[in-house]
């Protein structure tokens, strides 16, 4: 069987070869790269031949976030929204000035509409290159008071989503079997996760969701159509399988009564809907996720990917299991601090991957990976030796 063949079969819940294995190393890939610290025997391979050197899937539930489709790369990520090669759509702003200029290594994006503006700044710097990071920083919010209300309602009813399907496609048939490549839909789950996320500090977002509830709401309202038409333009891509939509849940930031208001029915009714569109619906689960559990088994999400366990978070994975219950296809399962000298030693890591695969052995909805993401400083002769291990004793 393919790699891809058994992460579709793991999302079916049927049998495979082996288990299915897909480590997410590009943020170590591109930290080690950018040093020049890759092992030697390394040097000069690209992430994709290291992987097929390794016989592992290729993880491409999230793009390549330092890939952009133009020169202004990632100018709009301080409104939640991201311009990367095989994001299935682009954005643009009806009836709105939008300027964009570089301040070193920062971005600085003003909207200018009838009824105000606003202003973000973004920044990837050298220093987060070194230490591998792929995703801009978000320095200035959109939001900074409640004359943004008006603004931000504004932006959102007139930001248009355009198919983007060739971007997509080019990604998808350029990776084949060796991985199933995740349709983009949105890392916030609703609009209001998005105002958590993006449009302005997590305390601030608090501070309006309590005291200023009404224009909070009505923000979400004016949010809603753009988000909507998202999930309709991904479900009706002629190409891809899965569908990534929802991020970066935790049980302390999106705490479950406010994951079961603000998250819970968006995810369904978008679970619906991709499953209408003959596609899986995959959430990124990569926080302390025990008191979400409950909550997950009701998302209407098909696949829980990048989960965090043990020695990361509270949950073993026989936990998160017990969880969401038997029809959700969990994908995950290697703390990344195992990775490191620092954290484990070797013996005591041999020990968590023995145990690691006793506790998935019989579990046809499972994916092996590593959760959330390699580190910089992982010993990679370590993930060298889970892909022997699969492929010695990882049958499903």
């Amino acid at each position: 069987m393919t790699h891809k063949e058994r992460v579709l079969c793991a999302l079916k819940g049927t049998e495979t070869d082996r288990l299915a294995w897909v480590p997410r190393i590009d943020l170590w890939y591109q930290g080690n790269v950018y040093t020049n610290t890759l092992p030697g025997r390394l040097q000069g391979l690209g992430m994709e031949e290291i992987l097929d050197g390794m016989d592992a899937g290729h993880n491409l539930m999230i793009p390549d976030y330092t890939v952009h489709k133009t020169a202004e790369g990632n100018a709009d990520r301080g409104l939640g929204m991201f311009n990367c090669k095989g994001i299935p759509y682009r954005v643009e702003f009806e009836n709105t000035q939008r300027i964009v200029t570089r301040e070193d290594e920062d971005m600085v994006t003003e909207y200018k509409t009838p009824c105000g503006s606003v202003r973000t700044k973004t920044r990837f710097s050298t220093d987060m290159r070194r230490a591998g990071a792929t995703v801009d920083v978000v320095m200035e919010h959109a939001f900074k008071g409640e004359e943004d209300y008006a603004v931000l309602e504004y932006l959102f009813r007139n930001a248009k989503v355009i198919p983007d399907y060739e971007s997509f496609r080019e990604v998808y048939e350029g990776t084949g079997d060796r991985g199933v490549v995740a349709l983009f839909a949105n890392p916030a789950a609703s609009p209001v996760h998005m105002m958590l996320r993006d449009l302005m500090p997590a305390t601030d977002f608090y501070m309006e969701l309590m005291e200023n509830r009404e224009r909070v709401d009505a923000l979400e309202q004016s949010m809603q159509p753009f988000f909507d038409s998202i999930v309709d333009v991904v479900a009706e891509c002629p190409y891809g399988e899965v569908v990534f939509c929802g991020a970066n849940f935790d049980e302390s930031l999106t705490y479950p009564p406010f994951f079961e208001e603000h998250i819970l029915p968006y995810m369904q009714k978008y679970g619906e809907r991709i499953r209408a569109g003959g596609k899986y619906l995959s959430m990124h689960c990569d926080g302390e996720n025990e008191g979400l559990l409950p909550l997950l088994a009701q998302s209407g999400a098909d696949m829980i990917e990048a989960v965090c366990p043990k020695p990361m978070t509270k949950c073993s994975i026989s936990d998160i299991r017990a969880g969401v219950g038997p029809d959700i296809t969990i994908f995950g399962g290697v703390a990344s601090n195992a990775l490191l000298q620092s954290s484990m030693g070797e013996a005591e890591f041999d020990a968590y991957m023995a145990d690691l695969l006793q506790e998935v052995a019989g579990d046809k909805r499972f994916i092996l990976g590593i959760a959330d993401t390699t580190p910089k400083d992982a010993d990679f002769s370590r993930i060298e030796k889970i892909s022997q291990l699969v492929g010695k004793k990882g049958k499903a």
